[in-house]
């Protein structure tokens, strides 16, 4: 959640295109939308706000057109989608898109602004290949619960790197089928 949603989506590291595999891609996105529901966005300084505006029109232009992009080439806007009404200011809704395809703006752009685009995956070359198809992407994150981060590590292109084990995010799917999770925490470097 917090890779995601907190600074609104403005930070280097916010997690924009999420590659789960397509055995736990529903309940994922399930868990993530019924968690997300419970942000309330508003002023810093009103009790209660957990995710606060983007810092510029641009920017809810921006995600207004990556919104509605996604929509043109298939992709389900389940939450959110828009700036919040009866606000003053640059408040955006915390937003999910299913279905995300590479033709889509959300992949081949960094977003800056609190849009998630879910991606589904079979095998681990097509996760490869489709997290380093992009020529942006400031972070790289892997849940231990879908992979052996070795595997992974020395494959993905993106730079600066940054692998995490995030054991605790959803510790009711077990690892799928033929996928080896490894059983120590890693935190590397920035590389």
């Amino acid at each position: 959640m917090a890779l995601k949603w907190r600074h609104a989506g403005q930070a280097c590291i916010t997690a924009n295109r999420v590659y789960v595999q397509r055995g736990v891609y529903d309940k994922f996105a399930e868990m993530l939308k019924e968690a997300t529901t419970k942000l309330k966005v508003g002023h810093g300084a009103e009790k209660g706000t957990t995710m606060g505006p983007v810092t510029t029109p641009r920017s809810l232009d921006k995600a207004l057109s990556q919104v509605e992009d996604a929509k043109k080439h298939g992709g389900q806007v389940v939450l959110g989608g828009g700036k919040v009404l009866g606000t003053t200011g640059y408040f955006f809704e915390p937003t999910i898109i299913l279905g995300a395809k590479k033709e889509m703006l959300i992949t081949e752009e960094e977003t800056f602004a609190p849009v998630l685009a879910l991606y589904s995956f079979d095998t681990e070359e097509e996760a490869v290949k489709a997290a380093n198809d992009t020529s942006v992407s400031f972070q790289t994150h892997l849940l231990r619960i879908m992979v052996d981060w070795r595997r992974w590590a020395w494959r993905l292109t993106t730079s600066p790197k940054t692998l995490t084990e995030r054991k605790h995010i959803l510790p009711q799917f077990s690892n799928p089928p033929g996928i080896s999770p490894t059983s120590e925490a890693l935190r590397t470097r920035h590389c």
